[in-house]
């Protein structure tokens, strides 16, 4: 069973085919990607071929989405397009961060509200992180990439044994990291449990690594800090065997008592 993530094979006709065009290229489409379930495939048509590309394919495997999204829901921004309307036309997501975009001025900022925006508002989103070194990373063979990918996700775990040796391996971070690890990994090992959940979770779900990061943050919020040591924990055995020497008397008499706790706990 593997938990790899399915590959996405998005279109985007930048500014390419009319509504018409659109309806009857998507029709054609729907066939072909029928016969490939090995992949997600999503369609990225300019603003005015959104509905007809929605509506040629609805009930198929293939999603739209809109190749940008505004930062803002309405105002006067004169030839963007905000979610709602994204939404109201049927199709799925946006593209964000393209690099024709950024280069036409897109910020890093307006890039990071649009995400934001765009996620609030139930639309799906690819984000273009770093657009001018996609071209470099398709050219680079697959050992270098795996090369790549042991250093960072070294480089992840040593920061975060790092930062458990900083805060202290007490109980309370301890169960935080067990529980945060078991939910990741059990998102990995069965990743049918998320098959109920809305396509836009099931995206975000679907990644052990935000799983268990959730997770974390969730009960480092709700947990309390009283938890952190148990009163057995400030056990001394060296304080208790000078006690013994000092007072036998008093420890004398303290044996039948703890004896009967013990034996209540037996039972």
């Amino acid at each position: 069973m593997s938990s790899a993530r399915r590959p996405l094979v998005a279109g985007n006709w930048k500014m390419h085919k009319t509504g018409p065009e659109a309806r009857e290229f998507c029709a054609s489409l729907a066939a072909l990607v029928s016969e490939l379930p090995a992949v997600d495939v999503a369609v990225c048509p300019p603003y005015t071929a959104l509905e007809a590309s929605a509506s040629a394919l609805a009930g198929s495997p293939i999603a739209v989405y809109a190749q940008n999204v505004h930062e803002n829901e309405k105002g006067a921004h004169t030839g963007d397009i905000s979610s709602a309307m994204i939404l109201a036309t049927g199709a799925d997501g946006a593209l964000v961060g393209h690099s024709e975009r950024r280069a036409a001025g897109d910020t890093d900022a307006q890039i990071a509200l649009r995400v934001r925006n765009a996620i609030d508002a139930g639309l799906l989103v690819v984000l273009g992180l770093f657009p001018m070194i996609g071209a470099v990373l398709q050219l680079m063979p697959k050992p270098v990439l795996g090369g790549a990918e042991l250093v960072m996700f070294g480089t992840v775990a040593v920061a975060g044994i790092k930062i458990l040796a900083e805060a202290g391996l007490h109980r309370r971070n301890m169960l935080i990291v067990a529980i945060s690890l078991g939910m990741g990994l059990g998102v990995a090992a069965v990743p049918e449990v998320l098959r109920e959940l809305p396509k836009a979770l099931h995206n975000i779900f679907e990644s052990p690594i935000t799983v268990g990061a959730l997770c974390a943050i969730v009960l480092n919020i709700f947990l309390p800090e009283e938890f952190i040591e148990l009163e057995e924990d400030e056990f001394d055995p060296e304080a208790s065997v000078l006690q013994v020497m000092q007072n036998p008397d008093v420890t004398a008499r303290d044996e039948p008592a703890k004896a009967a706790v013990v034996a209540q706990s037996n039972h």
